[in-house]
């Protein structure tokens, strides 16, 4: 069973790409020991013409009607209270119950009122699964004695399984510690480069041998790179994928080039009845500097 919070949430997570996004990826938010970290920049998504078209499937008829009967939620209307979401973490596992991460939520007044309306309504309506997290200067809710949802002053909600983890977050978002921003030595901060115009973006570490089935083929050559990163997103008018993978040696980088060079040509000559589709597979370019192989797809 789940709290009323942790079902809107979990109703939510698939209309993610409904929310309106105040900024870019801001890497001084996050903390320094990161190693992977999940932004969307969904303001930009929606203003775009690839984003517009998904907005509009995903909101189709997309509404709840309230106890009142005559009075319907507009589900894309709350969910634009969210302004960004940034999630990032330490560990790579698995079991979702060993990651140690936060995930921090900026928006509109609106959504705070809304989140901690909710989770104080669940302590009083199903106290068994929600309640009033203690230790905290600031209102703190425990979920599912698993989920701690903070509300501090700044106008942020930092969601995490672990009070060290939120903590770390809060003091990250206010630049009380290092962050990601200031961590050169960091295996992904080569890499927040790329998040320049994409609405979405991602940047992990390569796992370890133990996180891929063992001998599979794909894990081998991602086992050339130490970190890598991927990008959705628009420069002007024209929409970008960008893919980044930091090779471990100047050998892997030859390598890796070659594979994407590989793959690029041979999804240039298949053949789709979709032209947008075939014009921005063909657009693909792959390039090298030093280790890192990138490639790009933004048809013109």
């Amino acid at each position: 069973m789940k709290s009323s919070f942790s079902k809107l949430l979990l109703a939510a997570a698939p209309l993610l790409l409904l929310v309106p996004a105040r900024a870019a990826f801001n890497p001084g938010i996050v903390g320094a020991d990161a190693q992977w970290v999940v932004y969307a920049d969904l303001d930009g998504l929606r203003t775009s013409a690839f984003g517009s078209q998904i907005i509009a499937a995903a909101t189709k008829n997309l509404a709840v009607q309230m106890p009142a009967g005559d009075i319907h939620l507009d589900v894309p209307k709350v969910l634009a209270t969210i302004g960004s979401v940034t999630a990032y973490g330490t560990n790579l596992s698995h079991d979702p119950k060993s990651i140690d991460g936060a995930l921090i939520l900026q928006g509109t007044p609106d959504l705070r009122k809304i989140a901690e309306g909710l989770l104080a309504q669940a302590t009083i309506t199903t106290p068994d699964k929600v309640s009033e997290a203690s230790g905290f200067p600031y209102p703190t809710y425990l979920s599912g004695n698993q989920v701690l949802v903070a509300f501090p002053p700044e106008p942020i909600i930092i969601i995490s399984k672990s009070k060290p983890r939120l903590l770390d977050a809060l003091a990250a978002f206010r630049g009380t510690t290092p962050s990601l921003a200031k961590a050169p030595s960091s295996p992904i901060g080569a890499l927040l480069g790329n998040s320049a115009g994409a609405f979405l973006f991602a940047a992990s570490v390569v796992p370890s041998d133990n996180f891929f089935p063992q001998g599979g083929p794909q894990a081998r050559i991602l086992q050339m790179a130490k970190s890598g990163s991927v990008g959705l997103g628009a420069d002007g008018a024209q929409t970008f994928a960008h893919i980044a993978l930091s090779a471990d040696s100047d050998a892997s980088a030859d390598k890796l080039t070659k594979i994407l060079q590989g793959m690029t040509a041979l999804l240039s000559l298949g053949e789709s009845n979709d032209k947008a589709l075939s014009d921005f597979l063909n657009s693909a370019v792959v390039q090298r500097t030093d280790d890192t192989v990138t490639l790009r797809a933004s048809p013109r």
